[in-house]
C-alpha cells in the first residue's frame, strides 16, 4: 500500500469503446462479450526507482479527463491463460535490459 501522497499519475490513455475501430463509426458493445481493445498512452519518460511499483487504473467513465458517456459500463481485465489483458512497457535498453534486470 503506498499512501496517496507519495504516489503519483505518470500519464493518462482513453479509449470510447465505441470506437474501437476508428472514429469514423462507433458500433455498441454487446454486454457479456469480450471485444479487443488498445489503448495507447501519453507518451512520457520516466525512471521508475528500483523498489518502486507501477499501478492501472482502468475505468468505464471519467468525466474529468473524457467526455462522459450515459452509457455506463463494466470492465473486466482478463486473466485465462488463453486470453488476458495486458500492460506492455518499453524498458530503456529493450529485451536484453528486462533480462538482465531477471525480470
Amino acid at each position: 500500500f503506498v499512501p496517496a501522497q507519495d504516489a503519483c499519475v505518470i500519464t493518462r490513455g482513453f479509449l470510447n469503446a465505441r470506437y474501437r475501430n476508428g472514429l469514423g463509426e462507433g458500433v455498441d458493445l454487446e454486454p457479456g462479450v469480450p471485444y479487443p481493445a488498445t489503448v495507447r498512452f501519453i507518451d512520457n519518460d520516466w525512471v521508475i526507482p528500483q523498489g518502486h511499483r507501477i499501478g492501472l487504473a482502468v475505468m468505464s467513465s471519467n468525466a474529468w479527463w473524457a467526455l462522459p458517456d450515459q452509457n455506463r459500463s463494466d470492465n473486466t481485465l482478463l486473466t485465462h491463460p488463453d486470453v488476458r489483458s495486458t500492460l506492455i512497457l518499453p524498458v530503456v535498453g529493450g529485451a536484453a535490459a528486462f533480462r538482465a534486470a531477471g525480470l
